[in-house]
């Protein structure tokens, strides 16, 4: 419970971090309005499709891979890159996402999501693949990450959930 509040609590961060700098962006463009308007409800859109999930520290996105399978989406889990290729051998994934770094055969590999993306794009060219890392892992790896073949790299869950939603929505 405690690892999902601290999820919670880093998406509403993020969240609110977006809408600022969305507001400074806006802010002498528009007029504020007189009167509020109201309230609008947004249907949440369900997404069709899998996700294969790379992460040698799944419950640390379990609060995300939650917000998935009540949108429907199937969410399979790898903990290694060997895993994360042999479940992706055996059946078509709509997105994949990979952390950056992971623990694998006792030994940290600080750019396993780099090599994921590698071996996937060696075999498949059209898989949206997102890797969901530290602003670190961000800042030290964007370049290397997109010439590779990798979708988006990101720190920011909004942005990641943007991304899903663009590359379900370009499948439905």
């Amino acid at each position: 419970m405690e690892e999902a509040s601290e999820q919670q609590r880093k998406l509403i961060a993020d969240l609110q971090a977006q809408v600022l700098e969305i507001k400074r962006s806006v802010e002498g463009v528009a007029q504020p309005a007189q009167v509020a308007p109201e309230p609008t409800r947004v249907k949440e859109r369900a997404f069709a499709g899998s996700v294969l999930w790379v992460d040698d520290q799944p419950k640390n996105n379990s609060y995300f891979v939650q917000q998935l399978t009540d949108k429907g989406v199937n969410v399979d889990l790898a903990l290694s890159t060997s895993d994360g290729l042999r479940l992706f051998g055996k059946k078509a994934y709509s997105v994949i996402i990979s952390d950056m770094g992971r623990t694998e055969d006792g030994t940290y590999k600080p750019t396993a999501g780099l090599e994921l993306v590698q071996q996937i794009r060696a075999g498949n060219k059209t898989v949206p693949l997102i890797i969901f890392c530290s602003s670190r892992g961000v800042r030290e790896h964007t370049q290397e990450a997109i010439s590779l073949g990798a979708t988006a790299i990101t720190s920011s869950p909004t942005e990641m959930f943007g991304i899903l939603q663009t590359a379900f929505g370009e499948k439905a």
